[in-house]
């Protein structure tokens, strides 16, 4: 599934963040994304508010502890990746937010999603920054359908023309060392459970494709290659928020070396 147009958080109206407070007590149908253009600190903030009632309209239902059952359900009907590697996890609304700033997103890029699940850090992505395009690869066919359903209620919320406003969203069913990453500026992946054959797999992919300065956010796992440079403070490390859980997990954020180093 596929959206077209640009997001608008980041250049919200005023005239759309004061009618905020009275969207709250509506039903889920807004008309709030708006073209770009000045906004306070405030009104930007009510404005990421009713991102987030949006974000959990279109996923009503689909909690962590859902996606995990369904991770589970289709991994016994048929065997797609080694061990426990099929587990799924997720940030909260507020980790996830916090965790791509850290990446320092800049208008035009482009977001990838390693392993994307019901398609929640896509979708956060697109609904809050200024990308031109976000996309996620997922292997199991029945979260990928709830995430591809979750994009449609979203749309059904907001409708066309307010949904046209975010970037280009598309939502892929498939292996995700298969996936293009040659044209991601930030590529995120979950990756707790994932094997250490699935890590190293990964980290050759990425090392032999992402481009120059394109950063690498990763959840649970270090690379080992100097193909990558830790990206931010303290190392690049820091502790997110996950979802339904008092436990943080631990994240690595990295930049893609130079062509001639690592490669």
């Amino acid at each position: 599934m596929e959206a077209r147009g640009c997001p608008c958080l980041a250049s919200v109206s005023p005239s759309c963040a004061r009618g905020v407070r009275r969207a709250r007590a509506s039903p889920p149908r807004h008309r709030h994304l708006a073209p770009p253009t000045r906004a306070t600190a405030s009104e930007k903030d009510d404005m990421l508010e009713v991102m987030r009632s949006l974000y959990e309209h279109a996923y009503e239902g689909l909690d962590r502890d859902v996606g995990l059952e369904i991770a589970e359900e289709s991994n016994k009907s048929q065997t797609r990746v080694p061990g426990i590697g099929w587990f799924y996890g997720e940030l909260s609304w507020s980790g996830s937010w916090d965790l791509i700033g850290l990446a320092k997103p800049r208008e035009g890029d482009v977001f990838v999603d390693m392993g994307s699940g019901l398609g929640k850090m896509v979708l956060s992505a697109a609904m809050t920054r200024r990308f031109k395009e976000c996309r996620g690869v997922e292997i199991l066919p029945e979260l990928h359908e709830k995430a591809t359903a979750a994009l449609g209620r979203l749309r059904d919320a907001v409708g066309e023309e307010a949904f046209a406003m975010l970037p280009p969203t598309r939502l892929e069913c498939g292996d995700m060392l298969a996936a293009d990453v040659a044209d991601a500026d930030i590529v995120y992946c979950f990756a707790t459970c994932f094997s250490p054959e699935i890590v190293g797999a990964l980290e050759a992919k990425l090392a032999a494709e992402m481009k120059p300065g394109a950063r690498l956010v990763l959840v649970s796992k270090q690379m080992e290659t100097d193909a990558f440079e830790p990206f931010g403070p303290n190392g690049g490390y820091v502790s997110v928020e996950q979802a339904h859980s008092k436990w943080n997990l631990d994240c690595y954020i990295y930049e893609a070396a130079s062509t001639d180093r690592g490669r």
